[in-house]
């Protein structure tokens, strides 16, 4: 059996370890040519498809609260799913004099927020859409804005949209009537 030099061995090992380094800083970066292929923003979509696809199925446990007169809101809606660990997905959608808002927040397993995905309406045709995107320790880790059609509007969307705008608690933001009056289902006659 030959013998492979130790000094050979030593340096293929810093080559290797170099080379998967770089590897790994340049998968690390999210950039604008390479958020939608990203393993970490890949991951996420996966997640949310997993969530989407048992709303689908009525696997997790809805419900849904309806509003009038909520400030400047005439209506809103917010929506919740729950599964056996808890919250894995929560809608606040509301309409206003010259258009509507809609916010889908999704969460994990662990039930930290792992990506908001919200739809801009406008009265002049616009229509904008806005991703964020967190890790698993709940760090921001790509935002988009996207004008999906119409010449947009103004204040829709800030990018990058405000932590304190976002209801991290979705449970706690669900319970609370803010001030709103709630609409309760007619009984059947």
């Amino acid at each position: 059996m030959k013998r492979i030099p130790l000094l050979l061995i030593a340096s293929l090992l810093v080559l290797s370890s170099a080379s998967s380094t770089a590897s790994a800083a340049v998968v690390g970066q999210l950039t604008e040519q390479n958020w939608r292929t990203h393993p970490a923003i890949v991951a996420i979509r996966k997640l949310v498809a997993s969530i989407d696809d048992g709303k689908k199925k009525k696997s997790y446990k809805t419900e849904k609260r309806e509003f009038e007169s909520c400030g400047d809101q005439y209506y809103t809606l917010r929506r919740i799913a729950r599964d056996s660990k808890g919250i894995v997905w929560y809608e606040n959608y509301f309409q206003y004099e010259d258009g509507s808002f809609d916010f889908n927040q999704y969460y994990d397993q662990t039930g930290r927020l792992r990506f908001v995905f919200a739809t801009a309406r406008h009265a002049n045709g616009t229509r904008e859409q806005h991703r964020i995107y967190f890790d698993e320790t709940g760090k921001r880790i790509w935002e988009s804005k996207n004008l999906v059609q119409g010449p947009g509007c103004p204040g829709c969307f800030i990018n990058p949209y405000p932590d304190s705008e976002l209801p991290f608690d979705a449970a706690k933001a669900f319970a609370n009537t803010g001030g709103c009056i709630e609409l309760k289902p007619r009984r059947k006659m």
